[in-house]
């Protein structure tokens, strides 16, 4: 679930921001979801990141002239 949804569901039910996040989490288990904090969404983010500009800078160095990319790691 993105950051922003939990003070909606908060505010929605009269609860804490921490009782939402709580309570989704228990609920999310419950159904048997793995459940992981959205940091590491962006820790994969930057590995996959890193992996493609290593990727890409060796086939640069081969066969390309140029050699551009954009990213963005928001874990959102």
């Amino acid at each position: 679930m993105c950051p922003q949804s939990l003070p909606y569901f908060a505010a929605k039910f009269s609860l804490s921001v921490t009782d939402a996040s709580r309570r989704f989490c228990g609920y999310s288990k419950a159904l048997e979801y793995t459940v992981f904090h959205r940091k590491i969404a962006a820790d994969f983010s930057i590995l996959e990141i890193q992996k493609e500009f290593v990727r890409r800078y060796c086939q640069h160095c081969e066969e390309e002239p140029r050699l551009s990319m954009l990213t963005s790691a928001y874990p959102g």
